[in-house]
């Protein structure tokens, strides 16, 4: 009687794997951006694509600009409108930090400007979809790490981890990466060292800025650049491949997910695009390698 009582407890509480082999895990994350994450199609969706290959379930948020109600896709927008780009502005949003804290986040993605990163003495051409310098703030690296450390708290307080990524490089400014990369490290840094709740809470830094500078150098500029700013969808497709990476934590060349974004404002019929094999493999491995050793 005891071992038929066991038995069925087993049976009832014990995880069912699904179709993949997985046991079913879900996650819910928010992207905290601009433009980078829905030109092109943007990486939200192969970074839900990617985890449903390996049976999670990833809910993205996105506080961006809305994609038409019909949109297909599954991702859902947080509906606040036009936020300013730049973290200095973004941590003192009041309707930012809410969203954090009402919204049972797993996870925050920050992406950072170029502009907060490159110091002034560093010469740096202005892009040719500025109109006049004066669009881009000057560099204020104390004040933007800052207003990162002050929204890193709000994240951890709400129960969710912070995850940082590095600019992702306007094709005119790809000379001064290594400057830049160097300034996101001391970043991580000083946000690692920090006390809240009596702990320290690492936050993980994506170097989305190096990956797509090494990217560019094998596919070339107007493979990987839509326009000098915003990527292809080869490119949302490795930056989604990236952030699959490092926020679950997988080895991305055991998923075959390998399908391109599809644009936002793609019929619904659109047919799905793929990655060669030979270009999905050169992303996977690649974002594996910045993984294990970066």
């Amino acid at each position: 009687m005891r071992l038929s009582v066991l038995i069925f407890v087993w049976f009832v509480f014990w995880p069912i794997p699904n179709a993949s082999g997985q046991d079913s895990e879900s996650y819910r994350v928010l992207f905290l951006g601009n433009s980078r994450y829905y030109a092109s199609g943007g990486p939200l969706q192969p970074f839900e694509g990617f985890c449903r290959a390996e049976g999670l379930l990833c809910e993205t948020v996105n506080q961006g600009r809305p994609p038409p109600e019909w949109s297909p896709h599954g991702i859902e927008f947080s509906g606040l409108g036009r936020i300013d780009p730049f973290m200095r502005n973004v941590a003192r949003d009041e309707r930012v930090r809410e969203l954090i804290s009402s919204g049972g986040f797993d996870y925050v993605v920050v992406h950072s400007r170029s502009n907060d990163f490159i110091p002034d003495w560093v010469e740096t051409p202005v892009p040719d979809w500025i109109e006049t310098p004066v669009d881009v703030p000057s560099y204020a690296g104390r004040e933007t790490t800052e207003a990162f450390k002050d929204l890193h708290r709000v994240i951890v307080e709400a129960g969710a981890t912070t995850v940082v990524t590095m600019s992702h490089m306007v094709s005119s400014y790809v000379q001064q990466m290594h400057i830049v990369a160097e300034e996101h490290q001391r970043l991580k840094e000083e946000l690692d060292a920090m006390m809240i709740g009596g702990s320290r809470h690492p936050v993980i830094l994506v170097p989305t800025g190096l990956f797509w500078m090494d990217a560019m150098h094998k596919f070339g500029l107007e493979s990987w650049y839509a326009d000098s700013a915003h990527g292809t969808s080869l490119a949302q497709y490795a930056t989604g491949a990236l952030f699959y990476t490092y926020l679950m934590g997988r080895d991305p060349r055991q998923n075959v997910f390998a399908e391109l974004p599809v644009p936002w404002r793609a019929p619904d019929d659109a047919p799905k695009e793929f990655v060669p094999a030979t270009q999905a493999e050169w992303v996977k491995n690649l974002a594996w390698w910045y993984y294990s050793h970066y």
